[in-house]
């Protein structure tokens, strides 16, 4: 044994083990055969030389399944690949990451639950947004109707057929000098260019009622602010027009005003919708501390 620690000494086996991976890692057959006595000289010391030359005789691994090694095997402790997880064994609390989280579940909770009120309606139909909503869908269901009834009542019964195509039918013959029906007997081309022409102003009403029944429908009934100033803008752009049309068949003998009793009431209406709008909105309005 005296001979085996020198040759540990001298570093014999130390560059073996080395030079080998731990898993294929094997002792010439000559030193494990050394343990047992061949290769000790008469004087009791251990024949290192002879120990070197017979290493060509030990058994080589061919891999994991070779059963050809030796018996003796160097097999050190592997460091492991990667750190010992921390657990509830450790010393370091989890604590604090474990509150960090639970207050951004609970933030994005609070998050999910504004954005759920926002899109949920805010009030119902008897209080003073539903009220200003129902009126803005009533002006574009009105809007809606007559884009599709009148081109119908013109194509099948004449240009007179739907009460004055620009302000009334009085006022239409006040300022051509006869009625719609004489102008279509004597000039039926004229009379089909007039007809044709309400097509092209039913086709815009018909674009303006779609958008004033979304607008009242996704913004308005949700206390949107910007949906009740959008209506009352809107429902208000026309009035400048049909006054300079009133002004000028005024000048043609037609009455002042006269034709624009339906305008004036669209016009009544939406001014009612916009007050109770915006003081519903005002209303509905949640704090500040609780949105935040």
């Amino acid at each position: 044994m005296a001979n085996i620690d020198e040759a540990l000494t001298n570093g014999q086996i130390g560059r073996q083990s080395r030079s080998v991976p731990f898993w294929n890692t094997a002792c010439p057959d000559s030193f494990v055969d050394a343990r047992k006595g061949p290769f000790d000289s008469p004087d009791g010391s251990l024949k290192v030389s002879q120990a070197r030359g017979s290493a060509t005789h030990r058994v080589q691994s061919r891999g994991f399944g070779d059963r050809r090694r030796s018996r003796f095997f160097y097999i050190p402790h592997p460091t492991p690949p990667f750190p010992l997880p921390i657990g509830v064994y450790s010393d370091i609390s989890l604590a604090p990451a474990m509150s960090s989280s639970n207050d951004s579940s609970e933030s994005a909770s609070q998050e999910n639950e504004r954005r759920r009120a926002e899109r949920k309606p805010a009030v119902r139909w008897r209080s003073r947004i539903g009220v200003a909503t129902a009126l803005f869908l009533v002006g574009g269901a009105i809007n809606f109707a007559s884009a599709v009834s009148t081109p119908i009542l013109l194509h099948f019964l004449g240009p007179d057929a739907s009460g004055g195509l620009v302000l009334s039918n009085d006022a239409d013959a006040a300022f051509l000098g006869r009625s719609l029906t004489a102008v279509n007997a004597a000039d039926p081309a004229m009379g089909a260019y007039l007809v044709i022409f309400m097509y092209t102003m039913c086709a815009f009403m018909m674009a303006f009622a779609i958008l004033q029944l979304g607008v009242a429908w996704f913004a308005v009934r949700r206390a949107q602010a910007w949906g009740v100033w959008a209506g009352l803008l809107a429902n208000e752009a026309v009035v400048p027009y049909y006054l300079a049309v009133s002004a000028s068949f005024a000048q043609r003998g037609a009455p002042i005003l006269g034709g624009l009793e339906f305008i004036l009431v669209i016009t009544a209406v939406t001014v009612s919708a916009t007050v109770l709008g915006l003081s519903g909105v005002r209303g509905t309005r949640r704090p500040s501390s609780l949105v935040s």
